[in-house]
């Protein structure tokens, strides 16, 4: 007797979105605190350095768990289409010039090579995305603070990665760019927030990106201009 064929079973894993890109991107910001601790005020190496390899490893494991569980080909495409989570995906090459930044301070080029691919991946994106807002109509309550990654975010942070490696008159124009964008997309969503409808719970969290850009520039300008602390 034939054996019956195999019964194909529906794969019930959550999906990953990319809001889960996150994790890395936060983890590199406070390996970044930890790293000018250990400089500026003679905070232990050892603990940035661990940081640093744990934010590597979380941003690669979600990277690799987002293409495996991200639903296919179409889904990738649909969620860097869609009004909410496609913001998110900013974080993946953004979190990767932080990282190359780091990376540079132990094996220059290699660093160097990736925060550049880095930075054109983001800056490539910020401007699609930036496109697209404007050619495709949107709710307005589908706007949120992370509408604030893919070009103020990811203007800053490319500066600062590039002004890391060398780069200090590039980064400067990065900043630049990153303030007109932080004026202008926030204006957009001072509008929405005042006008428009209640920010749904899911994302309230996205209120601490609109108060990150200050903090965000201020560092980024530091390592554009050199300062050192006294």
């Amino acid at each position: 007797m034939d054996a019956a064929p195999p019964v194909s079973l529906p794969d019930l894993r959550p999906r990953v979105r990319l809001n889960a890109f996150g994790g890395g991107f936060g983890l590199a910001g406070l390996s970044g605190t930890w790293t000018a601790v250990s400089t500026q005020l003679g905070g232990p190496r050892w603990a940035a350095e661990a940081l640093w390899a744990v934010a590597a490893v979380v941003w690669l494991s979600t990277l690799v768990a987002y293409a495996v569980r991200s639903g296919g080909p179409r889904r990738v495409v649909a969620d860097l289409r869609d009004p909410v989570l496609a913001p998110f995906a900013a974080l993946v090459p953004v979190t990767a010039s932080l990282l190359g930044a780091h990376l540079a301070t132990l094996l220059p080029t290699a660093g160097a090579v990736v925060v550049w691919v880095s930075a054109a991946v983001t800056l490539a994106f910020g401007a699609w995305f930036t496109a697209q807002t404007f050619v495709e109509p949107r709710e307005l309550a589908t706007l949120h603070g992370g509408h604030l990654l893919p070009t103020v975010a990811g203007s800053f942070l490319s500066g600062q990665a590039l002004a890391a490696v060398g780069h200090h008159t590039l980064g400067a124009g990065l900043v630049a760019a990153g303030i007109m964008f932080w004026l202008l997309i926030g204006a957009v969503l001072l509008v929405r927030f005042l006008t428009g409808p209640r920010l749904p719970g899911a994302l309230l969290p996205t209120l601490a990106i609109v108060s990150a850009p200050p903090a965000v520039a201020g560092n980024a300008w530091w390592v554009v201009a050199g300062a050192r602390s006294t």
